[in-house]
């Protein structure tokens, strides 16, 4: 500094005394902000604790009730098959075992595919007697061992009992055991048994929730699991873990929260306990689901209050700060008043304070008058009022500025906002505007701030955002890659998109355009490196069509497409393009033009007055004269005459109304012969019905012509078939479909159809449409090596048919099928009552001894081919029949018989047989029986015949009987081995007194020689 410098005036102090108020009032305002700041976050977190507790209660009220409602509905589902259980086994002890299956069967089929695996009937030692599953031979079942029989034959209650899933050893699926006993005389005889699919449960569980991490479980009061609505398989044959509610058997609901130990989900969890069965619904709702709602909301509401947080205490600090200045600020204020006014007149827009009072009234106390210029409104006039400003802005706005004024208000950020005003000329001007607010001691705030016209900028803007938008989209859509040339730079630059149509990873390797021409086929080189030339001059677009070699070796079809940007010094410096794939495009008009050229048919473009614009090679080849072409002529070169090209043109009326047609039709050839041709006629462009025509013509004259022929024969072949004594039909071979059919063939098979209306349709829908197996040959018919085929079928309604098929042979080969059909009912009816009288005795109905003796043979054959189940065989002989016939008469002694035949038929299974072997001798056949089971059904027998009196109409006669009772034993035994074992054990038991049942023993010998052994030992079931 020179020595005779003046001192420079010192600094105005930071802090004057009197400005210590007002700094005090600043730190103050700062630490009130900061209490506030604490005092909302405390608030916010115990708002956010109450709505994920208000969450979490809702959740567990909807699992509550949902479980509440799965368990109604699982209730009315074991309710349904409690019934249908009870009804079973009245029916069961009640009906025929064919009238049972029925039964069985139905209610099997009244519920869902798969929901009912099986129904089974139990004995009391727990060998299954009936299931709707077919049983395997050799192999009966028993399950006495399994808990749903033995709770009931252990003297358990008289309900309905629900098991464990178990893997049934007939379904041999997993299955929930639902068993009701049955009583006989008040005893235990055995259980009905209703196999439940878990399945079924776990299906309608999923139908409830669909997809996610619910789920819902059905319990046994063990614990044991029943259905799942996930991972069923994984807890099939398993018990859920301990919880409290499996212990609390007085409790019928309650909830709570675990992680499941099948998936390690946490859910909350609802469970309810049937009043009336030993079960449990719980239902598990996904905790991070149920919650993950409310959580996104808390992380963005804390988000969100954070950034406000932060915008409170930066502009506190700001305006504390601001405020700093501001003390020392106002003694220079006045002074810059003047320079800022001649400065604020060159600025574009206008600098302005703007006042909010207390009362809500507002206005400019100061304004540049730029703001004229904006608002078209006096500064003078705003000085007073500010709500002619707020007339002027958009109505869309309004509540958007008047929000962002509170909010800057509220809290002392500064204002910030773009929004429309409108002019007195009704047009719309885009404004931003920024202000910082002070608050006055008065309370009123006041703003200083900027504000500028930005509508030029906003429209600029705009238009760039939706043109890089469409862009966007555009390159999306079509999947293109793009590329930059650079020729000052020397330059080509492939995005990643283009490396992908070729198979490479991005920049897989540098990019140039050696390395470019490298990759084009050679065949395409030349052509490709002209177009580019070509394709330099300033604003052509560069577009052309080559192969690139793909990373696997193959060619890739593409387009390049681009446009020269700029240029430098009259040369090209920078292009910009696409690459696009279009080896389908390609391939696809290979494909076109091979396709049409080696066509059958001949296909013609014409045009709206019916000339000819294009016609493939076979169309040249049936209509073009020798050296000439057909393209410019006209449709009436084809037409044989006037009179055919004027009759064809209506049609066209139709092709334009339904854009194509298909009709036959006679030409003319390029020979001048006649021939007809199948013509399909289609719109080239659907959207102009009267633009060009693609026609599309096959020689069809043979054809044609075979049909007339076929037709005529086909009338004379009709007229014949209708003279059959039967019904016929008649099938093609190779698609099988009905050629033709005369009426007798309709009414017998009862197609309730005409033959006309069978005429075309295939084999397998007639088949379907009438009786099961009609045209069905039986499997032993099917194979053999004859051409003729006969049997004969049964009708619903009685009737019987004899079907005859024979196979029809042309050249060596099948060429179809002759059905033939003739009503046989009546020879049947004849041919039954005979066989029903040569195998039965007049008197009982029972089998006869010569049909007897059959089955026996039969049952005999059938052990020896390895059938491993016994039978047994039983003889009867009335005691002292002879003085029932001496004392009441021969009529009441036939019916002592037909009444002993009547309890016989009443004890036997299905598959037992009982006969009448002569006099007052018979003889029952107890198919896959053992002795211990033909020792019970005899001794029933007996005690039936002695309790029961017989009325007859000479009075009650009271009879009994003795039995015998021997196993078949093959492959010794013989028919008559076995009646003459079962008649010692009979002749034993008269001999110890009659009335009583005696099983033979090897000391008992045959009947040829009982006398010798009056004393044989024997087993013998006292009478009681």
């Amino acid at each position: 500094m020179p020595p005779n410098a003046p001192t420079p005036p010192a600094p105005p102090p930071l802090v004057r005394p009197n400005d210590r108020p007002a700094l005090a009032g600043i730190a103050a305002g700062v630490a009130a902000v900061l209490l506030g700041c604490i005092l909302y976050w405390l608030l916010l977190t115990d708002t956010y604790r109450h709505q994920v507790n208000d969450i979490e209660h809702q959740t567990q009220l909807r699992a509550t009730q949902t479980s509440q409602a799965l368990l109604a509905q699982v209730e009315s589902l074991m309710t349904g098959l409690d019934v249908v259980a009870q009804k079973l086994a009245v029916d069961y002890e009640n009906q025929t075992p064919a009238s049972f299956d029925k039964a069985a069967q139905t209610v099997v089929a009244a519920y869902p595919p798969g929901a009912i695996l099986q129904i089974s009937v139990v004995g009391k030692t727990g060998q299954v007697l009936y299931s709707t599953l077919p049983s395997s031979p050799g192999h009966p079942t028993n399950i006495a061992d399994r808990e749903h029989f033995r709770v009931h034959a252990d003297g358990g209650p008289g309900t309905l009992f629900i098991s464990k899933p178990v893997l049934g050893r007939l379904s041999h699926q997993w299955s929930i055991q639902l068993s009701r006993p049955m009583h006989r005389n008040g005893a235990f005889d055995g259980v009905v048994v209703i196999s439940l699919s878990p399945g079924h449960i776990s299906n309608f569980f999923r139908s409830v929730f669909g997809s996610g991490n619910d789920v819902v479980v059905l319990l046994r009061q063990d614990g044991s699991f029943l259905a799942r609505s996930k991972d069923e398989d994984e807890v099939m044959g398993k018990t859920a873990p301990q919880r409290n509610y499996l212990q609390l058997k007085d409790q019928s609901q309650g909830s709570y929260e675990v992680a499941a130990r099948t998936d390690g989900i946490v859910r909350y969890y609802a469970w309810t306990r049937a009043r009336a069965y030993p079960l449990i619904v719980n239902v598990g709702l996904d905790k991070e689901a149920a919650l993950a709602g409310v959580r996104q909301t808390i992380r963005t509401g804390r988000l969100r209050n954070l950034v406000g947080t932060a915008a409170v205490l930066a502009g506190t600090l700001a305006i504390a700060w601001l405020l700093l200045f501001r003390l020392r600020a106002k003694a220079q204020l006045r002074a810059k008043d003047e320079r800022l006014h001649k400065l604020v007149t060159q600025v574009p827009g206008a600098i302005y304070q703007y006042r909010l009072d207390p009362d809500g009234s507002s206005c400019f106390p100061y304004a540049s008058p730029g703001i004229a210029d904006i608002y078209e409104l006096d500064p003078a006039e705003l000085a007073v009022s500010a709500a002619r400003v707020f007339e002027r802005i958009h109505p869309d706005d309004l509540a958007q500025v008047s929000a962002s004024i509170g909010a800057s208000a509220q809290h002392l950020t500064p204002w910030d906002d773009k929004y429309r005003v409108t002019t007195n000329l009704g047009g719309i001007r885009w404004l931003h505007g920024f202000a910082q607010p002070e608050r006055q001691p008065d309370g009123s705030i006041l703003w200083h701030g900027y504000l500028h016209d930005i509508t030029a900028e906003h429209t600029i803007q705009q238009a760039l955002q939706e043109s890089e938008e469409r862009l966007r989209l555009t390159l999306d859509a079509v999947q293109d890659g793009l590329w930059e040339w650079d020729s000052a730079q020397g330059t080509l630059h492939w995005d990643r998109r283009c490396y992908e149509l070729l198979g490479y990873p991005d920049q897989a390797f540098p990019m140039g355009l050696g390395a470019f021409f490298d990759l084009v086929h050679p065949l395409d080189l030349e052509r490709c490196r002209i177009d580019q030339a070509q394709h330099l001059a300033p604003g052509q677009i560069y577009r052309t069509e080559f192969r690139l070699r793909r990373a696997d070796g193959d060619w890739l079809w593409v387009e390049s497409r681009g446009q020269l940007l700029s240029r430098s010094e009259h040369r090209p410096a920078r292009m910009l393009g696409t690459l696009s794939d279009i080896s389908e495009r390609v391939t696809q008009a290979q494909v076109r033009r091979a396709l049409l050229d080696q066509s059958a048919a001949a296909i013609f473009l014409a045009t709206p007055d019916r000339r000819i614009s294009h016609a493939n090679a076979r169309a040249l080849e049936l209509f073009a004269p020798d050296d000439q072409t057909l393209v410019g002529r006209s449709f009436r070169t084809l037409h044989p005459d006037d009179a055919s090209f004027a009759a064809f043109s209506a049609h066209y009326q139709t092709l334009r109304q339904a854009g194509s047609i298909r009709l036959e039709w006679c030409l003319r050839d390029n020979r001048g012969q006649l021939r007809w041709f199948s013509a399909r006629g289609s719109l080239l462009d659907e959207d102009a019905p009267n633009g060009n025509v693609i026609w599309t013509l096959l020689d069809t004259d043979a054809q044609h012509r075979a049909m007339d022929a076929l037709a005529l024969a086909r009338q004379r072949l009709t007229a014949i078939i209708e003279q059959f004594p039967g019904g016929v039909l008649v099938e093609d071979q190779g698609e099988q479909r009905i050629i033709i059919a005369n009426q007798a063939f309709c009414a017998l098979s009862g197609t309730g159809t005409t033959p006309q209306e069978l005429v075309g349709r295939p084999h397998a829908e007639l088949a379907a449409q009438l009786p099961t197996g009609l045209l069905a040959p039986p499997a032993s018919d099917e194979d053999a090596p004859t051409d003729a085929v006969e049997w004969e079928w049964s009708l619903a309604d009685g009737r019987s048919l004899a079907v005859e098929r024979i196979t029809l042979q042309g050249a060596g080969a099948p060429i179809g099928l002759f059905w033939f059909i003739r009503d046989i009912s009546e020879h049947k009816r004849r041919e039954t009552a005979l066989a029903a009288l040569a195998a039965t005795d007049p008197l009982t109905g029972l089998a006869n001894r010569r049909t007897f003796m059959a089955r026996m043979h039969d049952e005999l054959s059938e052990q020896r081919r390895g059938r491993d189940e016994p039978s047994v065989l039983v003889m009867l002989d009335l005691d002292h029949f002879k003085r029932v016939n001496d004392t009441y008469g021969h009529a009441a002694g036939d019916q002592v018989l037909q009444h002993l035949a009547g309890l016989m038929q009443a004890d036997l299974r299905r598959d037992d047989l009982a006969g009448r072997l002569g006099g007052e001798e018979f003889a029952i056949l107890l198919s896959r029986c053992d002795l211990e089971g033909g020792s019970v059904l005899a001794e029933r027998l007996r005690a039936d015949l002695e309790r029961t009196p017989v009325n007859t109409d000479a009075g009650p006669v009271h009879v009994t009987a003795s039995l015998g009772i021997t196993l078949l034993r093959p492959p010794v035994d013989s028919p008559e081995d076995c009646l003459a074992r079962a008649d010692a054990a009979q002749y034993e038991a008269k001999h110890r007194g009659r009335n009583r049942v005696v099983v033979w023993t090897t000391t008992m010998g045959v009947a040829s020689n009982r006398s010798a052994q009056p004393q044989a030992e024997a087993e013998a079931l006292p009478a009681p």
